[in-house]
């Protein structure tokens, strides 16, 4: 694993220190740098994300560019909050916080993420939903793929 992740970097590396290309360009070729126990993971961008009651976020809908993105703001304005409901999204956990139901927004009921993704050329709307004394519910395309535990 250590040698795939080393030729990522490597390719990463070269990529954005001698090629001024696009950000599909530089998944390309990080993806076709990538071999062995690695070599099954596939690109996802998110293109959209909605949130409803995540944290401090009471209701954001971005639509990203399909370059790089800066998140500016003040302190306590959510952009680390931001950072955790895309990492939710993506990863089905939040990355600070080990119960999910301290995501939920102070005072109210439930919260809510849905991101649009382009898979490889392919759209995927994920949801990922959580009301407070029930399970976490992950949606692709709009099925269910099973509650989570971890609340």
């Amino acid at each position: 694993v250590s040698n795939a992740v080393n030729a990522v970097r490597n390719t990463i590396g070269s990529v954005l220190g001698g090629i001024s290309g696009t950000v599909s360009g530089i998944f390309n070729a990080v993806k076709s740098a990538i071999s062995g126990p690695l070599a099954y993971l596939c690109i996802m961008i998110l293109k959209q994300i909605s949130i409803l009651n995540y944290k401090n976020l009471h209701q954001a809908q971005l639509d990203f560019s399909p370059g790089i993105n800066c998140f500016i703001g003040s302190n306590g304005e959510g952009k680390t909050n931001l950072l955790d409901a895309i990492y939710c999204l993506s990863f089905t956990r939040s990355a600070s916080n080990a119960i999910d139901s301290l995501n939920i927004r102070h005072g109210e009921e439930y919260f809510m993420l849905q991101g649009h993704y382009d898979l490889e050329g392919v759209d995927e709307e994920i949801t990922c939903s959580l009301k407070l004394h029930q399970k976490k519910v992950m949606r692709r395309n709009k099925k269910a793929t099973g509650a989570c535990l971890n609340t």
